[in-house]
């Protein structure tokens, strides 16, 4: 398998996957491959924000609580290169530096 179909596959089960919440803008964020399984990361948005709490909210919660949106999410796809299976689909958090 090229990394190109192994893109094609992952963006394709992302797509139909979640189809019923009307993600948009899916793209390639990485792509690796070891010991014989693709790891494709495709990125896509969803109509809602992920709510997420920060560092400080930990510390402050009992006076103001402070959240950030996620407005991005990321998938990561995991292909077997032999057959073109995919094997599995997990939460892939993506840090800012």
């Amino acid at each position: 398998m090229q990394v190109s179909e192994a893109v094609r596959t992952a963006r394709a089960y992302i797509a139909d996957l979640f189809a019923d919440e009307k993600i948009i803008e899916i793209g390639l964020e990485e792509v690796r491959i070891d010991d014989g399984v693709w790891e494709v990361t495709i990125g896509f948005r969803r109509p809602w924000p992920k709510r997420i709490r920060t560092e400080s909210d930990r510390m402050h919660e009992i006076f103001k609580p402070k959240y950030k949106f996620q407005d991005r999410w990321y998938k990561l796809v995991k292909i077997r290169d032999s057959d073109g299976v995919v094997l599995g689909v997990d939460d892939r958090e993506l840090f800012a530096a």
